[in-house]
């Protein structure tokens, strides 16, 4: 696979990074103060941090409800009663589900609830005592936690992608609308993969015509939420189709496949992430699944 480009393409659309959600638990306003000062230059891949605030474990348990992309939550374990925060992770855990959340536990009295009795029986990635986070030890803290949502989060999102390629496979004899689905199936894999635009090139045009019902010498399902309009993933679907290898130039990836029956395609992808291994994978099943799709239709449709 050849990684490299003679000319860079422009990518008119610059991408602002979504920032990592912190929520900040604790009946003690200067608390939330302290924090945020120390952390107010983080930044984690690119990405800011904003937080966000409750003062109570009940005011947090509504965030949760509101928010399902929190990243991290530093929860102080004694405020409306002395088990406040330890009762909140179990909402988290228990009742919403969600073990993806990082949940770091913060307190002032530490005699009452023992580190060993907490670490083992409850989902968190660490127990410290208030006096404990300094700006070093709070900065190690936020690397470690956002590593670990970040790894989870995105192997949720490939678990999901790879899901939507072997549905569409279950779900081929009952296609009327190769169009529809196409353009189904590339939403899901956009969105497992952060894309803002994408782009799927196929040839030969006999192929395309099938499913796309008039000629073209390409078929472009673009998947576009309101950026700029750029001809860089055209530029680079035809770079790749003629070298007739995969580039990556971030934010642009153009993942070539040819099938046994010499059928090309391109999926040409902008992603403010970047594309790791999983996502490697799943651009190739995603290719191969759809030039299959097409190519038996065509078969199909010679035989009638």
């Amino acid at each position: 696979m050849d990684w490299l480009l003679d000319e860079e393409p422009k990518c008119e659309q610059r991408v602002e990074r979504e920032p990592w959600k912190i929520v900040i638990v604790d009946d003690e306003p200067e608390v939330h103060k302290i924090t945020e000062l120390a952390l107010r230059d983080f930044e984690f891949e690119n990405r800011p941090l904003t937080f966000i605030n409750a003062y109570d474990g009940q005011s947090a348990r509504e965030l949760f409800e509101q928010h399902d992309d929190i990243a991290l939550v530093l929860l102080d374990v004694v405020m409306e009663s002395d088990d406040a925060g330890l009762r909140t992770v179990e909402y988290l855990r228990d009742q919403l589900r969600n073990h993806y959340t990082r949940v770091v536990l913060r307190t002032g009295q530490p005699g009452m609830a023992p580190e060993h009795e907490v670490i083992s029986h409850y989902d968190i990635d660490g127990y410290r005592a208030k006096t404990e986070l300094t700006h070093e030890s709070l900065t190690q803290t936020f690397y470690t936690t956002l590593r670990a949502y970040r790894d989870l989060v995105r192997m949720q999102r490939y678990q999901y992608g790879l899901e939507a390629v072997i549905r569409s496979i279950a779900q081929f004899n009952e296609l009327d609308d190769f169009s529809t689905f196409t353009q189904s199936l590339m939403e899901q894999v956009g969105a497992v993969l952060n894309a803002y635009r994408s782009d799927l090139v196929i040839q030969p045009a006999e192929i395309v015509s099938l499913g796309h019902q008039q000629q073209t010498p390409r078929w472009n399902i673009k998947v576009d939420n309101g950026t700029t309009e750029s001809n860089s993933t055209q530029e680079l679907a035809q770079q790749s189709l003629k070298s007739k290898q995969s580039i990556f130039q971030p934010p642009v990836h153009a993942y070539y496949h040819r099938s046994a029956q010499g059928t090309e395609s391109v999926f040409v992808i902008q992603t403010s992430d970047t594309v790791e291994p999983e996502g490697e994978r799943l651009l190739a099943l995603f290719s191969q699944n759809v030039v299959l799709i097409l190519e038996r239709l065509l078969r199909s449709e010679q035989r009638n």
